[in-house]
């Protein structure tokens, strides 16, 4: 099953209900189209539309003694048109428990800047939204003129088990609280588990129609909001297999910049989604549910979506390094990597290079790029390193710039040298392959150009592409000197050879 826009039929509930359903979901999707928090990527009716058509299929995956009664579907459904409500009210602080631990503190919701109120909204709306629910059950006692949702909730609503269900979707499920809202029975109800396919519905709509570019270029979003907007501009499709139980996540990228992007998008996405799988492996087990999570990444031969800002990307990198660094093992020696790596990060990318990069000589801004991306490596931070350097070396030789021929090929070869450790051989060979002519137009007698050779060659025996890499092997063993590197070289050469099938005798008396 894949996402569509199409509005729910409310498959699991007979016509009263489903009626029921689409006379809230009309109500509140006024409402939902506040976008009080403009900078956020949408948090309209066609979102909970989505999360809707999501839990479906999720829920289709139960066994058939395992399926949703219609109540329970009717309270789940209802829990995804409602759980963000509270997002969309800037009133937020006159009612419900915003408002009472405002009084407590001696705050007035009219005293709060709007950059605090915005924030309290943002924090809390989950309790809002609940609030809000349960309001719109009693509203004409509780200050309220008219139901807060846009539809007046009777008897027969579960007004308090979709307000639990609502409100848990951001609650720590390891808390006091989450076991208050879901964690014990509501008669034979099974709220945990609708909490369990709401979180997880509401994560897996990540894709590129939450994050319009269109809308994007006409807010002034600050680099947090853009990390996360350009994170859903890449995620262009999520595909459930009920059949194999498994999620697939499936990225695109900008032609030029795929490798690069490649080790950073899924690696901020796909901890998200397996975490909240994890989260209710147990009542997922219970009801003999069992999901995997993979992901892929589409390579077209014309790809045609925009690049990302630099400074998202830098702001990505620091992310993927304070998360790896969160999720590593209790092993000190490992976490101290990671936590130098986002040191080191912070202070030579951003410090040093990224402030000044449109400003300074191209020569120095590749020059100190290099140096940065090999103090990374040796910290650990060899993935960050070679993303920066890619974008240096795009930055630094595209779009009418030019670094100097010699610090191109270096930066090349630091580049390779990187990636062949991480054994990203075909790559590797390809960042040689792209400075070959810049590397050909050095003399000969430039040691330089005879490293870079020795290295190509390297990278074509390691990505299997024995030709060439005889090609480069013979242009590096005519410059090197005796010694080390040629000795290392004609090794390299003499077992591609026999990898290949050839004579080695034969091959070099050719």
């Amino acid at each position: 099953m894949t996402v569509s826009m199409s509005e729910p039929s409310f498959k699991f509930c007979g016509p009263d209900r489903a009626a029921r359903l689409r006379t809230l979901r009309d109500k509140i999707a006024p409402i939902l189209a506040n976008r009080v928090h403009r900078h956020f990527t949408d948090h309209s009716v066609s979102h909970s539309d989505r999360v809707v058509q999501l839990v479906e299929t999720l829920s289709d995956a139960l066994p058939e003694d395992k399926r949703l009664r219609e109540d329970e579907a009717f309270i789940l459904y209802a829990a995804c048109y409602t759980h963000d409500v509270g997002m969309h009210n800037e009133r937020a602080g006159e009612h419900g428990r915003l408002a009472t631990a405002l009084a407590e503190s001696g705050t007035a919701w009219s005293e709060l800047s709007d950059e605090r109120r915005l924030d309290l909204i943002r924090q809390r709306h989950h309790e809002v939204s609940a609030d809000m629910i349960i309001a719109s059950r009693r509203f004409d006692r509780t200050g309220y003129t008219l139901p807060p949702i846009g539809l007046a909730l009777d008897d027969s609503d579960y007004a308090g088990e979709i307000a639990a269900v609502a409100e848990s979707h951001v609650v720590d499920t390891e808390s006091a609280r989450y076991a208050e809202l879901v964690g014990t029975q509501s008669g034979s109800r099974r709220l945990r588990l609708l909490s369990a396919l709401l979180r997880l519905s509401d994560i897996l709509d990540e894709a590129q129609h939450r994050a319009l570019r269109s809308q994007a270029e006409t807010l002034d979003l600050n680099v947090e909001s853009l990390m996360h907007w350009w994170r859903h501009y890449y995620t262009r499709e999520v595909f459930l297999d009920i059949q194999r139980n498994i999620i697939t996540i499936y990225f695109e990228f900008p032609q030029d910049r795929g490798d690069e992007y490649e080790g950073i998008i899924p690696e901020l996405q796909m901890p998200w989604v397996r975490r909240e799988v994890d989260r209710h492996r147990e009542v997922f087990a219970e009801n003999r549910l069992v999901w995997h999570v993979n992901s892929v990444v589409r390579r077209g031969a014309f790809a045609t979506l925009d690049p990302m800002p630099e400074r998202v990307m830098v702001r990505m990198l620091q992310t993927v390094a304070k998360q790896k660094a969160e999720d590593a093992s209790s092993s000190k020696k490992t976490l101290l990597d990671y936590q130098e790596q986002a040191r080191s990060f912070g202070n030579q990318q951003i410090e040093n290079l990224h402030a000044a990069r449109e400003e300074c000589d191209t020569n120095e801004y590749l020059q100190a790029m290099v140096r940065a991306a090999t103090d990374l490596h040796e910290t650990g931070g060899t993935l960050s390193a070679i993303s920066r350097l890619q974008s240096a070396i795009h930055f630094s030789t595209k779009n009418g710039r030019s670094a100097d021929t010699r610090i191109h090929v270096g930066a090349a070869i630091t580049l390779g040298r990187l990636l062949l450790e991480r054994r990203d051989n075909r790559t590797a060979a390809r960042a040689f392959g792209d400075a070959t002519a810049a590397a050909v137009s050095l003399p000969d007698s430039d040691e330089i150009k005879a490293s870079f050779y020795r290295w190509l060659a390297k990278a074509n025996f390691m990505a299997g592409s024995f030709p060439g890499g005889r090609e480069a092997a013979a242009n590096a063993l005519r410059l090197l000197p005796e010694g080390a590197d040629r000795d290392d070289l004609q090794a390299d050469l003499q077992e591609a050879t026999m990898l290949e099938g050839l004579d080695p005798e034969e091959t070099a008396d050719a």
